[in-house]
């Protein structure tokens, strides 16, 4: 393992934001206290920019750049309804400011993991709803200062962030896991100065024999659930993550229940209320077809799942998966599934009857951009849409 982050450096510029902020009132009077590593980060205008508020999450996150804004990131936040409503259209709320020219990476709880991308040492966990405090009738976001993370810049946007609790038990575990190599790095976030990296080894899959290939295997599609990380190794096989202090790796072998392992699927694990799902589209049906599992954790089975238990499933490109509860907005028992991130739509699975929904988000955000910026970007719109992504409101339990 490799000990990394300058400890110092995030530590004076952690105490510098604590005195540029200046005081902040008691959350019992209606607003935010400081604790050990809890800061109020600035303030937005309801309905402004800034965070997101509570009506507007989830959403789908689009990040894009351009030389009118200095070839700068930028991320607009579009809202979607999803209701098969013609008066619900996909609408864009805001550009962030908060997420300006930022590196971030959001987790299944609703956190976000954001570093600046001049600056390594202002790293942090972002809360993005607005929380109002009454006493100043303003709206401000609150963050969590970490020490400065050193994965390149873009491959952080392609990493898979997960916290083990929430942010403020003293045994919170936050977990970035690389995507092309077997690399993992994890703080403890209440108690580390610094980042430990670590290089797993899982083996090898491939057929060297006939095709001449093998690769490492890596850890895919991972979710966190009742304080450990699970990942998948192959379609039967688990790998198993817990901290003690240290990374130990188990493995868990599980019945696939019923589907065929070597279909070819892109899967998904998520947790829900402290349950293991796992949703796989087909690639033979353009992935327009889904099949939701929730594991039998006393059998060790996978059985497919009729519902989703009142909540919307979101899964996304790099393994990501999330649960929350389905709003006015959002439809209960259905996959809200982000295939293609360039694909400018996303698809609906109801689980229930097993209907599908498409919906695009180009004309919003062509309309977004030129509104904006004066001018039309859709010749070069494959050059402009780095990602999409996923953004979920805060988790009760990661609270």
């Amino acid at each position: 393992m490799e000990r990394g982050g300058g400890a110092l450096g995030w530590a004076g510029r952690k105490e510098e934001r604590r005195r540029g902020l200046g005081e902040s009132v008691a959350r019992g009077g209606g607003g935010w206290r400081w604790e050990e590593q809890e800061e109020v980060r600035g303030e937005a205008v309801h309905g402004g920019r800034g965070g997101c508020g509570e009506e507007r999450l989830p959403c789908l996150a689009v990040e894009y750049r351009w030389t009118g804004t200095g070839n700068c990131a930028t991320t607009s936040m579009f809202t979607v309804a999803g209701k098969k409503h013609q008066d619900q259209p996909i609408t864009v709320r805001t550009d962030s400011n908060e997420l300006f020219n930022k590196c971030f990476c959001p987790t299944p709880q609703g956190w976000i993991l954001v570093r600046d991308r001049q600056d390594v040492t202002d790293t942090y966990l972002l809360d993005p709803h607005t929380h109002h405090d009454q006493e100043n009738n303003s709206y401000k976001t609150r963050s969590i200062a970490l020490p400065p993370l050193l994965v390149d810049q873009d491959d952080l946007i392609h990493c898979t962030c997960l916290l083990s609790d929430k942010p403020n038990s003293p045994s919170c575990v936050l977990l970035v896991v690389e995507p092309y190599e077997p690399v993992i790095w994890y703080v403890n976030v209440k108690g580390d100065r610094c980042w430990t990296r670590h290089q797993y080894d899982l083996g090898v899959q491939g057929d060297e024999e006939t095709s001449g290939l093998q690769h490492k295997i890596l850890m895919s599609s991972a979710a966190a659930c009742r304080g450990k990380f699970y990942f998948m190794t192959s379609p039967k096989d688990f790998g198993v993550l817990e901290f003690s202090p240290g990374p130990v790796f188990a493995s868990l072998a599980v019945d696939d229940g019923g589907y065929d392992p070597k279909e070819s699927a892109k899967a998904f694990l998520v947790e829900s209320d402290e349950e293991l799902y796992m949703v796989r589209q087909l690639h033979d049906r353009d992935y327009n077809e889904a099949v939701v599992y929730k594991m039998d954790r006393g059998r060790r089975q996978w059985r497919a799942a009729r519902d989703l238990g009142g909540r919307a499933f979101f899964v996304g490109p790099f393994g990501f998966g999330a649960s929350c509860l389905a709003g006015d907005l959002y439809r209960s028992d259905c996959v809200y599934s982000l295939v293609d991130p360039l694909d400018k739509r996303f698809r609906i699975f109801d689980v229930t009857d097993g209907t599908v929904e498409w919906l695009k988000i180009e004309e919003a955000w062509v309309y977004r951009f030129r509104d904006e910026h004066g001018m039309d970007p859709r010749q070069i719109m494959h050059r402009l849409v780095r990602r999409m992504a996923w953004m979920l409101p805060i988790d009760p339990k990661a609270a």
